[in-house]
């Protein structure tokens, strides 16, 4: 309150009082002839809802997250462009490639494709934006040392809520003998 009789403009915050939280926004009321703060508005909003969402979608992030990173196989995320948009740590365990190497590459330009492979990956993709099943399928892989290495895609598409193809999660299991 008094930061604004001082400053003369606004300021909005967040509180906590007895479990509930509330947006406070504190707007300056001013002398029509010197323009100086005279009395402070405080308009006050129950956001504890909201602050509950909130916790709750961190809560499952962090979940979300533990769970693909911890998962056995590889998985890549990729936008309906090709775009990789996240990808787990297994594919450096695997491959030896960081996932910094390539994540926002496109998937037909990443160095681990063989070209047959990659030429497979490619004809599956555009069946998956034609929303054609796909089933799984195996794919040979370079690792960065260009040591060959077996891989079978599962691969299923990500939606909206209006049913459009928004993703591709794609996870391969190495299954060299």
């Amino acid at each position: 309150l008094t930061w604004v009789f001082e400053n003369g403009c606004p300021l909005k915050d967040e509180h906590c009082r007895e479990g509930n939280w509330f947006l406070r926004t504190l707007s300056p009321v001013k002398d029509s002839i010197d323009a100086r703060t005279t009395a402070v508005l405080v308009v006050s909003k129950d956001i504890t809802e909201n602050k509950k969402a909130e916790q709750l979608l961190v809560e499952n992030e962090k979940k979300y997250r533990t769970m693909f990173e911890f998962f056995p196989q590889t998985i890549v995320l990729i936008d309906k462009n090709g775009k990789i948009l996240d990808v787990n740590e297994r594919i450096n365990e695997w491959l030896g490639y960081k996932p910094s190497e390539i994540l926002e590459m496109n998937l037909f330009s990443v160095p681990f494709f063989t070209k047959e492979s990659k030429k497979i990956v490619k004809k599956n993709f555009s069946k998956m934006l034609l929303n054609k099943m796909i089933p799984p399928y195996e794919i040979e892989i370079l690792t960065k040392r260009d040591e060959k290495r077996d891989g079978v895609v599962y691969t299923t598409p990500l939606r909206n809520e209006q049913k459009e193809i928004i993703a591709d999660l794609m996870v391969i299991s190495d299954i060299t003998k």
